[in-house]
Parts: structure tokens; C-alpha cells; sequence
């Protein structure tokens, strides 16, 4: 399947990240999130499996495997490979979300792996995938607790849909539904979003590369600076870490 540009368009991988701080953490939750964080993927989904056989609808152990399986997705060469793994990714997360549908960590995942998914799919499924991805976000927010971290996420994914979709005039948009995205939403979001996850490397580099695009490089190299003394909470952190040395040397 050719990747779509449309879709590429609207979201880059930098969406589908989801920061240890993610969830009120058990014990085990905190173990996994360090072996995530360390890129032990197979050591974090064999503790994830092994919770899972005691509690097979535990939302916190069903939202790490989606989002584990993606980033194993991340990780494969092949298309069709990868394709299957974030379709296993979202089927985990739906399973996470009918488990407890009050929760909002089982949306978000979901929302991340169609992120993904639409990479790889026609425009007409990727239009549906956007639809759909802001509707399990818009859920999200609703459940998420005031000042959490899945509030910060929340944020940080549909402000970026915002903003990318606002790259295309409205005219052409409205026809395929999407013409509710704005720019000024979409930095709301994004500031929002980095209030509440202070420490976030991507959400941080996706706010600095808008205030670059927006011609504001002294508050993007105030942004960019910090970056490089956050914690890494993500295997993708190291490298966002070097694009943002990068971005802040050409400025």
C-alpha cells in the first residue's frame, strides 16, 4: 500500500507518543514504562502478558501492549507488516476502551494507531480515519481528569490535526468534512499541552517547529533550549531530542 500523502500531511509519527507519565501507574505500570522507555520492548510486553493473565481487561496493561505493538510497528520494514501491527494496535486499544469506557487511555491509544494506520491507507479511508481519531480525542477529553497528563495528550493530538489540516484552505476541506480545523485551535491545543506535560520532548519540539513556521525564532529557541534536559520517556525522544539540537543551531 502506498503511503498517503493527504494523510502524511495531517499527522507526522510524532503523534502517537505516549509518555510514561500517561496513566495513574501500579507498580508494575512503572516497570513497564522504564523498559519502554529503554526500548526493552520484548521485556516490557512479556511483563505486560504476564499481568494480562491475571487481569485480561486491566485498561492500564491493555493500553501499554497497543501501544507497545505500535511501537514495534515503528520499528519493521515492511508495509504490510507494519500495517498489521497497528491494526493489532488499534483492535487492543478498542478492547482496552470496551473494558472501560470511562477511562480515556484505551481512546487515546486508539486515536494513536489510527494515526498510524492512516499513513498507509487511501484518502477515503484516511478522511475516515481523522473523523474518527478526533472523535475517540474529543472522548478523551471528556474523561480525562482536569490537569492530567491524558488531558496534556488529548491536547497535543488533536491540536496538531488542527494545525495541520489548517495548511489547506478551507474550501477544499469543507467537502470532506474537515473543515472544523483552525490554526488559532490548534495552537490553543498545543500550549495547552504543554502547560499540563511540561517535560515532554515532542509536544515541546511540535510547538517550537510552529513558532519557527510562524516566524517567532526567539521563542523557539527558548522552547528548543530546554529540550535537551528533559527525560526521555519514549525510545523516539532520543532522536526529537537531536532534531531540536538541530532546529536550535540553524536559528
Amino acid at each position: 500500500m502506498a503511503k498517503n500523502l493527504f494523510f502524511k500531511l495531517v499527522l507526522s509519527c510524532t503523534l502517537v507518543l505516549f509518555s510514561h507519565q500517561l496513566f495513574a501507574q501500579s507498580e508494575a505500570a512503572k516497570t513497564i514504562d522504564n523498559l519502554i522507555a529503554q526500548n526493552k520492548l520484548s521485556d516490557a510486553l512479556k511483563k505486560i502478558e504476564s499481568g494480562l493473565a491475571g487481569s485480561p481487561k486491566s485498561v492500564e496493561l491493555l493500553a501499554r501492549k497497543s501501544r507497545v505493538t505500535a511501537l514495534k510497528a515503528d520499528g519493521v520494514n515492511s508495509e504490510d507488516e507494519k500495517v498489521k501491527l497497528y491494526e493489532q494496535a488499534e483492535k487492543i486499544a478498542t478492547l482496552a476502551v470496551e473494558a472501560n469506557p470511562k477511562d480515556a487511555e484505551g481512546y487515546l491509544r486508539r486515536a494513536a494507531a489510527k494515526g498510524k494506520l492512516g499513513l498507509y491507507k487511501g484518502i477515503l479511508e484516511s478522511r475516515s480515519l481523522v473523523l474518527e481519531l478526533r472523535k475517540d480525542v474529543k472522548k478523551a477529553l471528556e474523561l480525562a481528569p482536569a490537569g492530567s497528563y491524558e488531558k496534556a495528550l488529548g491536547s497535543y493530538i488533536l491540536g496538531r490535526v488542527h494545525l495541520k489540516l489548517a495548511k489547506k484552505p478551507k474550501v477544499m476541506r469543507i467537502p470532506l468534512g474537515l473543515g472544523w480545523a483552525s490554526k488559532s485551535k490548534g495552537v490553543k491545543l498545543l500550549k495547552e499541552a504543554i502547560t499540563l506535560a511540561p517535560q515532554s520532548v515532542p509536544f515541546h519540539l511540535t510547538y517550537a517547529e510552529y513558532l519557527i513556521d510562524a516566524d517567532k525564532k526567539d521563542d523557539a529557541k527558548t522552547v528548543l533550549a530546554k529540550i535537551e534536559n528533559f527525560p526521555v520517556f519514549d525510545p523516539p525522544d532520543v532522536e526529537h531530542k537531536k532534531t531540536a539540537k538541530k532546529l536550535l543551531s540553524e536559528l
